[in-house]
């Protein structure tokens, strides 16, 4: 995009200039930090990203994610690798250029990916183990909806089957069920044919908001023992996620029912909670399990891939639909972190790079 002379706009990022990379390579604009703190101190950035390595893969984005653990690593709650930084968990483009060893990824191809770090970008080179070609099952989505999809709907397809093991008579509950994470593990759910599907929400107006995405029942996070007590007759639920940990977290796992499983993959409240010693757990009979994308996709992106390109089909073919609340220009994303933080958020925010 062209670059002009007028004054940002309140929230938008300043430009700064840095070369990352000394010798060969593409100019691109980013947004990064220099030091932690509020979103004032997210800037924008000309950066030299160097040719893809070896295994590696360059993206030309089209659309960035903005996740919660974005925001914490901008605060510093979240340690990242060095400073300057740029973050962005995931992306979707094309393939601009591919390393030495990709042979089945031909430049132009349109793509979703983990990226991990870097994707609030124009270009990112991502390992091709992270990068997901948006064709057979997955072709005709639009990349703004798989750049929606990449991190939540993994995680909803994740959670649900190869953690929680949902069937068609679980009673499940989400906390945070009003927000893009809520919405596609309210589909997925569906999709499964899980029984029950209890929401909690932080306010009385995004109760709407989470019947809208498919929750038989929606309560404040506070009254969510009391819910699923009448709900189930007692009994308790099969499965809990949790993404705002606390008092929170600490309900879900008193809900559970005998067999439970309670998955943890955020802490937006920011507290910390109490965790039974694991023969509590033993003698209740329930399991607590913990879900990270950005830590098995580093670690094991071949374990996480499959749920990837299953979300993807899913999203192709109309059965998971994740709602992007607002897109923002690469160069606002300090507004799109304000919206995020102030918990005003009842979809996918998404950050535009590039042509889609």
């Amino acid at each position: 995009m062209s670059e002009t002379s007028s004054a940002p706009s309140p929230g938008s990022v300043v430009p700064t200039p840095l070369t990352q990379a000394p010798g060969a390579g593409r100019t691109c604009r980013a947004v990064g930090f220099d030091r932690t703190g509020g979103p004032e101190v997210l800037i924008r950035r000309d950066l030299v990203q160097p040719e893809p390595g070896p295994g590696e893969v360059a993206v030309r984005v089209a659309y960035a994610g903005v996740n919660f653990v974005e925001v914490l690593q901008r605060r510093g709650a979240v340690p990242v690798p060095a400073l300057p930084f740029v973050p962005g968990l995931e992306v979707s483009g094309h393939v601009a250029a591919v390393g030495p060893g990709i042979v089945d990824l031909p430049v132009g191809t349109a793509v979703a990916a983990f990226t991990i770090v870097g994707g609030y970008a124009e270009l990112v080179n991502v390992p091709a183990a992270r990068v997901f070609p948006l064709v057979g099952a997955a072709a005709g989505m639009s990349l703004e909806a798989a750049a929606a999809a990449v991190t939540i709907g993994t995680s909803a397809v994740a959670m649900l089957t190869e953690l929680a093991r949902v069937g068609p008579r679980s009673v499940v509950v989400v906390s945070a069920a009003a927000g893009g994470a809520g919405a596609a593990i309210a589909a997925v759910a569906r999709h499964l044919g899980v029984s029950v599907l209890i929401g909690t929400v932080g306010s009385a107006d995004k109760v709407q908001v989470a019947r809208a995405h498919g929750y038989d029942i929606v309560v404040p996070h506070a009254e969510l023992a009391t819910a699923v007590h009448r709900a189930t007759g007692g009994r308790g639920a099969d499965v809990v996620l949790d993404s705002v940990g606390g008092q929170v977290f600490e309900a879900g796992l008193a809900a559970l029912a005998p067999r439970g499983r309670l998955v943890k993959f955020g802490s937006a409240a920011g507290r910390t909670e109490s965790l039974p010693s694991p023969m509590a757990l033993a003698l209740a009979n329930v399991a607590v399990m913990g879900w990270s994308s950005i830590d098995l996709a580093l670690a094991a992106p071949e374990i996480i891939a499959p749920a990837t390109e299953k979300a993807l089909a899913l999203v192709a073919d109309g059965s998971l639909v994740i709602p992007v609340q607002e897109v923002f220009d690469l160069s606002d994303a300090a507004k799109a972190h304000r919206l995020l933080e102030g918990r005003r958020t009842t979809g996918k925010l998404l950050l535009l790079a590039g042509q889609a």
